[in-house]
């Protein structure tokens, strides 16, 4: 279960003016708290109706979303460099956070990258306000940052060519106007091999859909995560499917007192998230679980995702086996590795007890 690290739930709480007690509780003036949520409904409803309020409520956004936003970078970093080991050994990394706000992808990206030894940050957004928030950010959490006052477009990307080892939009891409089809593959031109774009939208079934688009309409790249293969997303011919992950996280004290009147479900993680490379290979025998692991009578039960097909798996009870016990504890967003499995048909798996079952993440 992901948890925010002690170190930017400070950092947070200071931007807030918001401090601890004498015995390490929480002390937060009430009036303060208040308005705090009156801006985070008023920030939602402008998300609903397409309207990007970051600017007038920034602590708002920083209060309620950007530690979401950290964490949802950090665990797709997780599965990238699992799954992805040996194309990212490199003691250096140039980073572009498009969109950076905050600063969430770059934050994300420091926690999950520690053991590299220089990482160089490049911020860009449109707003001067929102980027010296981005610098007093950092700062404080120690990372050295360059921030600049851009539009991103196409021909941002063309000054910039192969000169990023990862290009991050976080939940920024949809808020992009303008040839978004064109913005990647400027992007893509800029990475450096091996290099990645990593993509996170919300959870909505417009963004999510987008993404699943992407794979059919962008050829000539490798999708790395979450499906590990380049063809279209099997789920684009089901009308009312979204593909989109949902982690479950420990929510930090601030935040609960902050959703006392609130009401929201906090318990989850939501989001959609692709992830692109140059210069990388993809992953051979692994698979993405799509669904959760249903228990039926005499069988379980899931879906995995393989070359743009929506694969049913199933394990008989009297065919569970050491090789295949781990299944037990395999979740929806798990990736596993499939050996020795029956193909009963072009779409459906059958687990017997000389199939290996592996749990990657």
């Amino acid at each position: 279960m992901m948890e925010l690290p002690v170190e930017v739930e400070e950092v947070i709480l200071k931007m807030l003016d918001l401090g601890r007690g004498e015995r390490g509780g929480y002390s937060f003036p009430p009036q303060r708290i208040d308005v705090l949520r009156k801006e985070i409904v008023t920030l939602t409803q402008g998300f609903r109706a397409n309207e990007h309020l970051e600017d007038k409520f920034p602590d708002a956004y920083l209060a309620f979303n950007f530690p979401t936003n950290v964490l949802k970078v950090q665990s797709i970093l997780e599965k990238l460099k699992t799954i992805y080991c040996r194309e990212l050994k490199f003691l250096n990394a140039n980073v572009l956070d498009v969109g950076c706000g905050d600063g969430a992808g770059t934050v994300g990206f420091f926690l999950g990258f520690k053991e590299l030894k220089d990482i160089s940050f490049l911020g860009v957004d449109v707003s001067f306000v929102i980027l010296e928030r981005f610098k007093r950010l950092a700062d404080l959490l120690g990372i050295k940052v360059r921030a600049i006052k851009a539009k991103v477009d196409k021909n941002f990307f063309k000054k910039e060519k192969g000169k990023f080892n990862f290009i991050i939009f976080s939940n920024s891409l949809g808020e992009i106007e303008g040839d978004k089809l064109g913005i990647i593959k400027s992007a893509a031109l800029s990475l450096s091999e091996p290099g990645f774009i990593i993509i996170i939208e919300p959870a909505l079934k417009s963004n999510s859909r987008f993404l699943m688009e992407l794979k059919s309409i962008l050829k000539g790249y490798n999708f790395l995560l979450p499906c590990m293969h380049n063809q279209p997303c099997p789920l684009l011919r089901l009308k009312n499917e979204w593909c989109y992950h949902s982690i479950p996280w420990i929510v930090p004290e601030y935040l609960e007192i902050i959703n006392r009147k609130l009401f929201r479900d906090l318990r989850y993680l939501k989001f959609s998230y692709l992830v692109m490379g140059r210069g990388v290979q993809l992953k051979d025998g692994a698979f993405l679980v799509i669904s959760p692991v249903w228990k039926e009578k005499g069988r379980k039960r899931f879906f995995i995702c393989r070359d743009g097909k929506r694969i049913e798996c199933f394990r008989p009870d009297k065919e569970k086996s050491a090789n295949n016990q781990i299944l037990d504890k395999i979740i929806k967003g798990n990736y596993i590795e499939l050996k020795n499995v029956f193909c009963k048909s072009e779409n459906i798996y059958v687990i017997k007890k000389e199939t290996i079952v592996e749990r990657i993440t």
